[in-house]
């Protein structure tokens, strides 16, 4: 299983994803916006979670999920999420992507990804979610990149297909539906 330092960073053209670690994870799962800024080191948007038809709850329940995880599991370290940050023109905090955990015993690994409202529209989901593939791609027993998403989130599904995911169906949670692609060559 492909592994990554805590502190690790990965770059794209206008991003840098900073692997999550359980003390990351525990400090955004509590909603410590001024601790997180610290940690990180980045300003914090007031808009921060990214939200799904909610205020921020879910997304700070998956914090609190990978949190725990990380907690028993530290070698599953950026398997379970990582930060976006914008660089310019200062350090802002404006969303997450994530694995859902390493391949799976048919070498699929499901991808997930939210930028905060302030940022959205820009192509920085994309971008993200590509530089993510990239580095678990690494990884030589991944064999298929998923995604799952709401059907009437047009956006979501439009980072997924400029991913390269093409729709195959239902998803895993009732009402869900999921796009995927098998690995890049």
């Amino acid at each position: 299983m492909l592994s990554i330092a805590p502190g690790a960073c990965l770059t794209t053209d206008r991003l840098v994803l900073r692997v999550a670690t359980a003390e990351l994870m525990g400090v955004a799962s509590a909603g410590d916006s001024a601790s997180l800024a610290r940690l990180l080191p980045a300003r914090i948007p007031p808009d921060w979670p990214p939200r799904i038809d909610d205020d921020g709850r879910m997304a700070r329940e998956g914090f609190a999920y990978v949190h725990d995880l990380l907690e028993r599991h530290p070698a599953l370290i950026g398997w379970w999420g990582w930060f976006v940050l914008l660089q310019i023109p200062e350090p802002v905090l404006i969303g997450a992507v994530s694995p859902k955990g390493p391949p799976d015993s048919e070498g699929t690994v499901e991808v997930s990804y939210g930028i905060v409202a302030s940022h959205q529209g820009r192509g920085y989901a994309t971008e993200a979610t590509l530089g993510l593939i990239a580095w678990i791609e690494r990884d030589p027993h991944v064999r298929k990149i998923v995604a799952e998403t709401l059907p009437h989130l047009a956006a979501s599904i439009a980072v997924m297909r400029k991913c390269g995911l093409a729709f195959m169906g239902e998803g895993s949670e009732p009402g869900t539906i999921r796009y995927g692609r098998n690995r890049a060559s």
